[in-house]
């Protein structure tokens, strides 16, 4: 039923929230520190949160502009 009504998968909806705080965090509070915002995000590697932000948004955390 969730995949019916949000369109989308439950690990997909998830992803597209953890990045989109993410995301939120690098612009809106200025956080540079990619292993804490890994972190907040869920994320218990910073590699791995890497990863994942660069196959959503097509670059790497570190080059989001500030």
């Amino acid at each position: 039923g969730f995949k019916k009504y949000f369109g989308t998968t439950i690990y997909d909806f998830i992803t597209r929230k953890r990045m989109v705080e993410a995301r939120r965090l690098i612009v809106e509070e200025k956080r540079g520190n990619m292993y804490e915002i890994g972190n907040l995000v869920g994320f218990k590697h910073q590699a791995s949160f890497t990863n994942a932000f660069k196959r959503y948004y097509g670059m790497p955390p570190s080059e989001v502009k500030l």
